[in-house]
This record gives structure tokens, sequence and C-alpha cells, in this order.
């Protein structure tokens, strides 16, 4: 269900916000090209300034500023849908928001040894459903309700807040019930966690493993 509410906002959005300038904000056509060029710009960014954050901070503190700023991202343009100023400021902090839930969810499950085949399966099937479903609910909501553009601003900010909650559930859930698997607890940040030896120390200890290995099965040859 996370995977169905928070990780369907980046399509949705991405699909709807060109309309969405046009008809409610009132901008041209070039001004709402690159508003959706900035969504993507920042979504771009955000996920190549995740990849050293993450070296440093576990999924759940990721997964939760990340979808923490999404949510204040709809907030900030409901305060004032016709907002141009609001609307740029709301899209650059929803680029932001959704760049790393999908590989930040699959790092939490891996880093309480629970990701399997079948998990993944499941996630990868409801974010699809989630990726055809919520667009097309903001198309019937924007054709056939009295929010009309607006109901794209609501959709998203619902399934945000939606994903925020179920998230911080899980987060609570799997540090109550279960122990993390030591190599992948976080934050490391340089250091060596699976064990109390530095990385060439490990790295030797092995090797030396291996050749041990090797010349007894040559003696037992």
């Amino acid at each position: 269900m996370y995977s169905d509410s928070s990780l369907s906002v980046q399509v949705s959005y991405s699909a709807w916000i060109y309309s969405y300038a046009i008809e409610r904000v009132g901008m041209r056509t070039d001004e709402a090209a690159w508003l959706n060029s900035l969504f993507w710009s920042t979504f771009t960014l955000g996920r190549m300034l995740m990849t050293p954050i993450a070296a440093c901070l576990s999924a759940q503190w990721l997964l939760l500023p990340t979808l923490s700023l999404e949510v204040a991202a709809s907030l900030l343009v409901i305060c004032e849908p016709s907002s141009p100023q609001l609307l740029w400021a709301g899209t650059a902090c929803a680029g932001l928001g959704v760049c790393g839930l999908w590989s930040n969810v699959i790092s939490l499950l891996a880093q309480y040894d629970l990701l399997s085949a079948r998990i993944t399966s499941a996630m990868s099937a409801a974010a699809a459903v989630g990726h055809m479903t919520l667009p097309n609910l903001t198309g019937i909501a924007i054709q056939h309700t009295a929010l009309q553009y607006d109901a794209l601003i609501w959709l998203v900010g619902g399934a945000s807040l939606v994903g925020l909650i179920l998230t911080s559930i899980v987060v609570v859930h799997l540090g109550r019930n279960f122990t993390p698997v030591t190599a992948l607890a976080g934050p490391s940040c340089g250091r060596w966690r699976s064990s109390g030896r530095q990385p060439e120390a490990a790295f030797v200890h092995v090797h030396e493993e291996l050749e041990l290995s090797q010349t007894a099965q040559t003696f037992s040859v």
C-alpha cells in the first residue's frame, strides 16, 4: 500500500502539473514546460545528493524527511493555488520529496533482512497499480468534481500523507520487533560496522582463510 500511494505521486504530479499550471495558475505554455522540467531536475539532483548522504544515514532517516517534504510541498501549493511563486517552490520541493522513495524502501527492508523475491514482486506490482491508478483518478476528479484542477494537489497531498503515516508505522514496527543486519544497520559514514576490524583487515583475514582452505584441500588430495 505504501508503494501504491507514495510512488504514484511522482507519475501523477509530473503528468498533470503542466495542465495545472496553464489552466489553474494561468502560466504560458513555455513557463509550464519549464515548471515540469524543474520537477524532474530537482528529482535528478535529489537522487545525486542521496547517494553520498545514504553512506551516513540509514534508510528510515532518509525516507521520513523526504516524505515530509513531499507533504509540505502540497500544503504550500494548497495555501494559495493560483500563486505562481508558490507553485514553483512547491514543485521544487515535490521533486526532492519523491527522489529517493523506492531505493530507500528497498534499503529499509534489506537493513532488516526482509527483502525477498516475493516481497520485491509485490512492491513492484503495487507501484505499477499506483502508477496507473492515481493519474487516472486525478483526471476523473479534475473533469467531474467541483475541485477541478485543485484535485491534483489534494490527491497528491493525500497520497503523500498516507505514505508518510504508513512509513512511520512500519519504521516503528521494524525497530521494535526486528533486529537490523549489522552490516546494513547504518549510519556507517566510512566506519566498518560488520566487525571490529577495519575493511582492509577484514579483507586480509578473509584472504588468509581462503588460502588455508585451499592448502587443506591440496593436502587432502
